[in-house]
């Protein structure tokens, strides 16, 4: 910091006794009320309704449930991407369930065979098959 007699007063340059007051934020305006923060922007976009076609109809459906429909296509469409991503989210939300619901157990032979219709469904879907019990 330069000492005062050798600082120069000018644009931008106060006088240094009058640089910083005591007590004074330097955003005395804040955040204005009502701007939204990334979590409620997002979750309003993603509350959005958009067209779309669901079981050969055009409806309008939240653009998460959009979201979440190509991705789940693509990946029985082989997408390792996306069926990577959809099966972490399920793990994901499975986790976060059971930590808040203590009551939540899903017991390991019903999880076994979920996931075996979910692989089924899958390596049917990449051989072109269609898969037992889909019409």
């Amino acid at each position: 910091m330069p000492k005062s007699e050798d600082y120069e007063v000018g644009y931008r340059k106060p006088p240094v006794q009058y640089r910083f007051q005591p007590g004074q934020t330097g955003n005395p305006a804040g955040r204005p009320k009502g701007s939204k923060n990334l979590k409620d922007t997002l979750d309003s976009v993603l509350e959005t309704k958009v067209p779309g076609t669901l079981n050969g109809r055009r409806t309008k459906v939240s653009a998460t449930k959009a979201v979440l429909t190509v991705q789940v296509n693509k990946a029985l469409t082989g997408d390792r991407g996306s069926a990577k991503l959809i099966l972490d989210l399920k793990q994901n939300l499975d986790a976060m369930v059971a930590a808040h619901d203590p009551g939540f157990q899903i017991s390991p032979e019903l999880r076994r065979a979920k996931d075996a219709a979910v692989l089924a469904a899958f390596k049917a879907s990449i051989q072109g098959v269609e898969p037992v019990g889909k019409a």
